[in-house]
């Protein structure tokens, strides 16, 4: 899986960064809503967390929690819903981590395999 240059929306991906970051979430993934741009650069519009994966149970992440669960099945299942409700020209392009950089290295090859099969089942067919 190559990387890609993306623009971001500063005003609306700065504001739920610092949302985290005041917050003092826990490390959690989530996706990255954009447009597909000419070449290999994306806009980057919003980030959506991952919910946990039942509607009562608490989220996987606490407070100052510095490891990070991938559950890969589940991102898969919430980019499938997420894809489904975006409208025309939108689509998720990439995955995010809001972790420690230790925890992050640990992650990184579980998110990269997460990231690839978001990619093959929502990129749209040109």
């Amino acid at each position: 899986m190559s990387s890609r240059s993306c623009l971001i929306e500063e005003s609306i991906v700065e504001s739920q960064y610092a949302k985290l970051l005041n917050d003092r979430a826990g490390a959690h993934t989530g996706l990255v809503i954009g447009k597909f741009g000419v070449g290999s650069r994306d806009f980057v519009l919003a980030l959506v967390p991952t919910p946990p994966d039942e509607p009562g149970d608490a989220p996987k992440h606490t407070k100052g929690d510095t490891t990070l669960d991938v559950d890969d099945e589940w991102m898969l299942e919430h980019a499938a819903h997420v894809s489904r409700m975006l409208p025309g020209g939108l689509f998720i392009v990439g995955t995010y981590a809001f972790c420690s950089d230790a925890a992050k290295e640990v992650a990184t090859p579980a998110l990269m395999k997460v990231s690839g099969d978001i990619a093959r089942s929502s990129t749209p067919k040109t």
